[in-house]
């Protein structure tokens, strides 16, 4: 399921130890902003070959995820491949929140 820009900020904030009432507002508003200005057009259907190689360096706690994947970028699946990844290798939810 999605989530808002409030409830990613939230988690954002508290997995960062920073102070929610200070930083959720901006972080969402960001978040929007960014959407409003994504352009609408669907220019990845038209193209053929959509495949990008993504790089993960991510770290919660002592626990580091250090990978990459082939992404077809005409995939709308992106959310269930990354969380049966992160299920497979044995990671929480702190990682999806984070790629």
């Amino acid at each position: 399921s999605l989530i808002t820009p409030e409830q990613f900020a939230e988690t954002l904030c508290d997995d960062l130890d920073l102070p929610p009432l200070s930083f959720v507002p901006a972080i969402a508003q960001s978040i929007r902003q960014q959407i409003d200005a994504f352009p609408t057009d669907n220019l990845l259907e038209e193209q053929a070959d959509q495949r990008v190689i993504l790089k993960l360096n991510i770290h919660v706690g002592n626990i580091s995820l250090v990978d990459q994947f082939e992404w077809d970028m005409s995939e709308k699946k992106f959310q269930g491949f990354f969380a049966k990844k992160l299920v497979q290798l044995g990671l929480g939810v702190k990682f999806y929140v984070l790629i």
